[in-house]
């Protein structure tokens, strides 16, 4: 097992205004991040972002130790935690000290399109967040584009949705989102009569192309074969 720094949250706060159920949430996410994550955390982040190199594996052992349930209600699949916010910051806060990499998965997959998700309606709650929440569909979130990703206003979004009958045509181009090429939806930021929304588009619908990922320098790292005290 890779022989990681020392945490400076056991340094400095030891959880002691914490309560005991994010505590709990914490101490299992850790045991699960040492487990199945540190010891591959090297190879995922030296790997150049495809189809291929997505940590599947990894994905489906997280969906059956309910990992992406900690955000959720029981209705949908959820733990229905009575602090999910802050039980998802401390398992977020775990998986990122092992990997940067499968932190930011989890984070698009569970935080921006699942939170999304859960104020739609019960429906959309039905089609995407259950199998979403289960790991039977992989979710990604899109706001930014070629022409606007700090100013995402009604004036400078370029993706327009416009009604068509019980449905909506989109038209428009997203960049630099995470986990685009693998994902089976993208809750997607539009700008729709005169209004921002977000719509879920199914990424095998007609008309939908996903691009190759960008070479980038992304989240690589060689951590030490051992630490100094």
């Amino acid at each position: 097992m890779t022989n990681l720094p020392p945490r400076m949250q056991d340094t400095l706060y030891h959880d002691t205004f914490l309560p005991k159920e994010v505590i709990e949430v914490r101490d299992e996410v850790r045991v699960f991040s040492q487990r199945e994550i540190e010891p591959v955390a090297c190879e995922i982040a030296q790997q150049e972002e495809s189809k291929e190199n997505f940590p599947r594996e990894i994905f489906n052992k997280m969906a059956e130790d309910k990992v992406f349930g900690i955000p959720f209600e029981e209705k949908w699949g959820g733990r229905g935690l009575k602090y999910p916010s802050l039980s998802t910051c401390v398992a977020l806060e775990e998986l990122a000290y092992a990997s940067n990499s499968i932190a930011s998965v989890v984070d698009v997959h569970c935080i921006l399109a699942g939170h999304a998700l859960n104020y739609g309606s019960d429906r959309v709650k039905e089609t995407y967040l259950k199998p979403l929440v289960a790991g039977e569909k992989i979710g990604c979130f899109a706001t930014t584009e070629p022409e606007a990703s700090s100013d995402l206003s009604v004036r400078a979004l370029r993706t327009k949705a416009e009604r068509k009958g019980n449905g909506w045509v989109v038209n428009g181009q997203k960049r630099f989102i995470t986990n685009a090429c693998v994902a089976d939806f993208v809750v997607a930021l539009v700008a729709a009569e005169g209004k921002l929304s977000e719509l879920v588009i199914e990424l095998d619908s007609p008309g939908v192309r996903v691009g190759e990922p960008d070479k980038k320098m992304g989240m690589n790292q060689q951590l030490p074969d051992r630490i100094s005290p």
